[in-house]
């Protein structure tokens, strides 16, 4: 029987970024990304508990919401509230793989051994009025010889 883990960042998300070399030629990660991981690994953690690493297949669903660009025209917003195109067109930066990309990493050595065993994904970006990140994990067992023969 599979477990199911959900949890909500809110707050405008946050895309992974490259690694910075400084003038010396040393490497680092960025503050907001190194920030919003550790806001990323802290709420999995209260959601989860006292959970151990998963060995297993995993699922992700993730659903970005990004607040609506203030420069739009009142036509827009009034197209996007009755459920128009711009419902579901969110073109707005960051990328949605590099949200992604930053969640999986996060969570490596603590919701699984390596972003690795993510065997499926659902991922979608909207716009709202209330800006956030919803992800939800399913853990499914390994398989073993004896559920193999079932």
């Amino acid at each position: 029987m599979p477990r199911t883990v959900s949890f909500t960042l809110p707050g405008e998300p946050v895309a992974w970024q490259r690694r910075v070399v400084n003038k010396r030629g040393q490497q680092y990660t960025p503050a907001k990304t190194r920030d919003y991981a550790a806001y990323v690994r802290h709420t999995y953690a209260l959601e989860a508990g006292t959970c151990k690493v998963h060995d297993g297949p995993v699922s992700l669903t993730l659903k970005a919401r990004l607040k609506p660009p203030e420069s739009w025209p009142k036509w827009r917003y009034e197209a996007w509230e009755r459920g128009g195109f711009a419902a579901i067109a969110c073109g707005k930066k960051p990328d949605l793989s590099n949200i992604l990309k930053l969640i999986e990493d996060a969570l490596n050595r603590l919701a699984y051994h390596d972003d690795a065993q993510i065997a499926a994904e659902n991922i979608q970006k909207e716009w709202s009025y209330d800006p956030g990140v919803t992800v939800t994990l399913t853990f499914w067992d390994a398989p073993t010889r004896e559920n193999a023969t079932r």
